[in-house]
């Protein structure tokens, strides 16, 4: 590790969506960074997943699928 403080992060992927984590001081989109990455929360639960993309596209699930 590179020895930078490593504050507490929220992720914005969708699948790790709102899970804590901590991650080098330089852990910003394009800047050098060491990679250091720890997981706070514990991974979504396949039930947690389908409730959040149930939220993300809506009640009726948003999709229109035709054959």
């Amino acid at each position: 590790m590179c020895g930078k403080s490593s504050p507490i992060r929220k992720s914005k992927t969708s699948v790790n969506q709102g899970r804590r984590f901590l991650g080098c001081g330089d852990f910003e989109e394009g800047k050098k960074q060491c990679n250091y990455l720890y997981w706070i929360d514990p991974p979504h639960t396949e039930k947690e997943f389908e409730a959040k993309i149930k939220v993300l596209l809506g009640e009726n699930g948003g999709l229109q699928l035709k054959c």
